[in-house]
C-alpha cells in the first residue's frame, strides 16, 4: 500500500495560453522526476472531457503541493489568472498548505505584485528569454523545483515519522489506561463491590474487547448481582 508520504508531490502549472511553448519545455525538464515518480504534473490541458474547466481548474490548484507559475505579461494581464489563480496561490501559500514557485520567463512588471513573496527561478530572477543559452536557464529552474520536491519530501517523511510516534504514544497511553481500569475492577470484586466492577470492567470491554479475560469476569459479575437480586426479592 502506498502511503502520503510516498505519494508523489502534487504540481500544478499556472500559465497564459500566449506562453504554451514555454509550458511544453518546462514539462519536459520536469520529466525526470515525473519518471522517478517524485511529482504528478498538472495544467489545465489535462483536464478530463466531460469536467468543467474552471471547477476542474480549481479543484487541482487547491489540492496541489507545488504551484508553479510561469510569469510573462500576459501571465499578469489576465484577469482570470490575476483574480483566481494567483489569489488563490497566495491564500494556499500564506496558510502553509503549498509552496508557490514563480518563474520568471518573460521581461515583466512583477516586482510590485504580491509574487515577490515567492521563491522566484531562475537565478536572480533573470527572465529565461533573456539568458544567451536558454538551456542554461531552464536546468537552473529544473534544479531549483527539484530541490523543492526533494524538501518537501523529507519534510512529508518526517511530518509522518512524528504522527507515527505519536499514534504509538497514544496507543501506549491507552494501553495503560486499560490496565488501570482493569485492575480497579477487579479491587471492586475482591471487596463485593459488584455494581462498581461491573462499570469498570465494562469499560475495558469498550476501551479494547477481548482485554485479559475481562469477558468471563463480566459473566461472573453479573450472575452475582442476579443472585444478589434475586435474593433481595425473595
Amino acid at each position: 500500500m502506498t502511503t502520503e508520504a510516498q505519494k508523489p508531490l502534487r504540481v500544478f502549472c499556472s500559465y497564459a495560453r500566449e506562453d504554451e511553448e514555454h509550458l511544453n519545455v518546462l514539462r519536459e525538464w520536469l520529466s525526470g522526476l515525473k519518471r522517478q515518480g517524485l511529482i504528478e504534473w498538472w495544467h489545465d490541458r489535462e483536464i478530463v472531457p466531460g469536467w468543467e474547466w474552471e471547477e476542474a481548474i480549481d479543484k487541482r490548484l487547491r489540492t496541489a503541493d507545488i504551484i508553479l507559475l510561469l510569469v510573462t505579461s500576459d501571465f499578469l494581464g489576465s484577469d482570470y489568472v490575476y483574480e483566481k489563480e494567483i489569489r488563490t496561490a497566495i491564500e494556499r501559500y500564506e496558510r502553509h498548505e503549498a509552496l508557490v514557485i514563480a518563474i520568471i520567463v518573460r521581461p515583466a512588471l512583477w516586482q510590485d505584485t504580491p509574487l515577490n513573496k515567492f521563491q522566484l527561478l531562475p537565478k536572480d530572477a533573470k527572465p529565461i528569454t533573456r539568458w544567451p543559452d536558454r538551456d542554461e536557464a531552464w536546468l537552473n529552474v529544473t534544479e531549483g523545483i527539484q530541490k523543492a520536491v526533494e524538501e518537501l519530501l523529507v519534510e512529508r517523511q518526517e511530518k509522518a515519522s512524528k504522527e507515527r510516534y505519536r499514534e504509538a504514544l497514544v496507543a501506549q497511553e491507552g494501553g495503560r489506561r486499560v490496565g488501570v481500569i482493569y485492575a480497579e475492577g477487579q479491587r471492586h470484586m475482591d471487596v463485593a463491590e459488584w455494581e462498581q466492577a461491573l462499570e469498570c470492567f465494562e469499560e475495558v470491554q469498550q476501551l479494547e474487547a477481548g482485554y485479559q479475560d475481562t469477558d468471563e469476569l463480566l459473566s461472573q459479575v453479573r450472575q452475582k448481582l442476579t443472585t444478589i437480586t434475586v435474593e433481595l426479592i425473595s
